[in-house]
């Protein structure tokens, strides 16, 4: 069935809508990261970790509030709260967070080298793929956007780990949990969904399936290589 919306024509996205959405919440997440900062200024929580990690631990903040918004909508979605086309709506948020995202990590290079390529990779798909979603391939995107659960569960891993707290419980609960979650969500579900789209004709869509199977696993055993050091 084809539909029409505001963001939806002959059942794609509508290119200079999408553009217009796109353009707002960047602006949106500049905000969002601009009052982030000035909170974090009468805040002590920066002071545990180094100096040079501080840039990182504001974008990882706003990262995780992009999860969460996303993860609340997918969610909805996947268990019909919610119809297609609303959840539709929710892509130019999570595709101006990637521009955004990609836009810190560009102009703070030097803080960011060592993940620069990996996360360049999996933004440049965050931004592009969904350009191509059609209403066949919708759920199979929302069931991709599902590991953003993850985020939140890794980003409180890493203040901590960078905070010298991995002796607390808090972290070693957290640390196992995010490990469990990540393998079943990123690894295992990113595993299912590339075979499922081996038999459709989305061929970006299919080409990014297995470029984010790759990266999953190549964090996966990041993440495990820095919890086997905190045991």
């Amino acid at each position: 069935m084809t539909g029409n919306t505001w963001l939806i024509k002959d059942d794609r996205v509508n290119p200079y809508t999408f553009f217009q959405e796109v353009f707002v919440f960047y602006i949106f997440w500049w905000t969002t990261y601009n009052k982030v900062t000035n909170l974090l200024v009468h805040n002590s929580l920066l002071n545990r970790i180094p100096e040079e990690k501080h840039v990182e631990a504001k974008t990882r903040i706003i990262s995780s509030i992009h999860a969460i918004i996303l993860t609340v909508g997918t969610t909805g979605y996947l268990l019909d709260y919610i119809d297609s086309d609303t959840w539709i709506q929710f892509l130019p948020l999570s595709i101006a967070f990637g521009i955004f995202d990609m836009t810190i990590i560009t102009l703070n290079y030097k803080s960011f080298k060592k993940s620069y390529l990996s996360t360049g990779i999996h933004h440049s798909i965050l931004i592009l793929a969904p350009l191509t979603i059609t209403r066949e391939s919708r759920l199979t995107l929302a069931q991709a956007y599902i590991c953003e659960i993850t985020v939140p569960l890794i980003d409180t891993s890493w203040y901590l780990y960078n905070a010298k707290l991995t002796n607390t419980l808090g972290f070693k609960i957290n640390s196992a949990i995010a490990l469990v979650v990540f393998f079943i969500l990123r690894v295992v579900n990113s595993l299912h969904i590339a075979y499922e789209l081996v038999w459709r004709d989305n061929i970006v869509l299919t080409f990014s399936s297995f470029v984010l199977v790759s990266l999953n696993i190549y964090w996966f055993k990041g993440l495990i290589r820095v919890y086997m050091r905190t045991r």
